[in-house]
């Protein structure tokens, strides 16, 4: 969501990975509680004093949540909505397109439109890649799924 102060315009956005960004990278992280509690404080601790920095200028953002933490932060992410920011859509789980079939990328995508629309109330527009990444059926999913 653009924003714009003393006429400059200014895009703020977040990715919400959370403990993804390890999982996602190698499941077997999920047994090593040292990387979790870092992938975990960012939901924990850094949410909330990001969106009362955000609240207390009135500027709106994006947040780019993956299904996966979006399903056990549920209560974040409908507060993140209540303020009027943008819960856009980054996979499920964060994994590396490029490491997926196509079904498997299809099944990410899905998943996390399932997720992110039920507890929004409302299907995301915005999507971003886990790691930069696209595949050649990428921009069709993109398309296909609005």
């Amino acid at each position: 969501m653009p924003v714009t102060s003393k006429g400059f315009p200014l895009m703020l956005t977040f990715d919400l990975d959370a403990e993804t960004m390890w999982t996602a990278r190698d499941p077997a992280n999920a047994k090593r509680p040292i990387l979790m509690s870092q992938g975990a404080y960012g939901w924990k601790v850094g949410m909330p004093r990001v969106l009362k920095l955000l609240d207390k200028y009135q500027i709106r953002a994006t947040f780019f949540v993956p299904g996966w933490v979006a399903e056990r932060n549920e209560g974040l992410i409908r507060d993140v909505a209540a303020m009027d920011h943008e819960v856009a859509h980054h996979s499920y789980s964060h994994r590396w397109i490029v490491n997926l079939s196509h079904e498997e990328e299809r099944e990410e995508m899905q998943r996390g439109m399932d997720v992110l629309t039920r507890i929004t109330g409302q299907a995301p527009r915005g999507w971003r890649s886990p790691a930069a990444e696209f595949s050649d059926i990428t921009l069709d999913l993109i398309k296909e799924y609005g």
